[in-house]
């Protein structure tokens, strides 16, 4: 599992507009629904409740404004699908732009999936044409 995770200057910003760092968080998953239907603070909260039929593995990695993080982890054969959520203090809750999710189709085994963290938003870029 390759995946580089970018952060803007501007992201998790408080009441005050201060940007923070924020928690991501990757599950590497059997199934995507539980991950896909769960409310954001049940997550965070209870996730090895929520995920329990279906997480593998997962991993904390720790965003600073404008920095980017490598991750680089075996993907576990049973792993159908990857799980990124942020912990964001405001998330969007109805958009739900603070989870993304790629089936394992989307993975390439050499080069890195690139997801950047944007306000509190995160988004999966879209491949490169080689």
């Amino acid at each position: 599992l390759h995946l580089d995770i970018r952060a803007r200057e501007a992201i998790n910003t408080s009441a005050a507009g201060i940007p923070l760092s924020v928690v991501v968080r990757i599950y590497q998953l059997k199934d995507n629904r539980n991950f896909d239907s769960a409310d954001y603070q049940a997550l965070f909260t209870g996730d090895s409740e929520i995920l329990a039929g279906d997480i593998i593995a997962q991993k904390d990695v720790w965003m600073q404004p404008g920095g980017s993080v490598t991750v680089d982890m075996p993907l576990d054969d049973a792993a159908k699908f990857t799980g990124v959520a942020a912990m964001f203090l405001e998330p969007d809750r109805k958009k739900n732009t603070w989870r993304v999710v790629l089936s394992r189709d989307e993975l390439e085994p050499d080069t890195p999936r690139l997801i950047e963290v944007s306000g509190n938003t995160l988004t999966l870029l879209p491949v490169k044409d080689k």
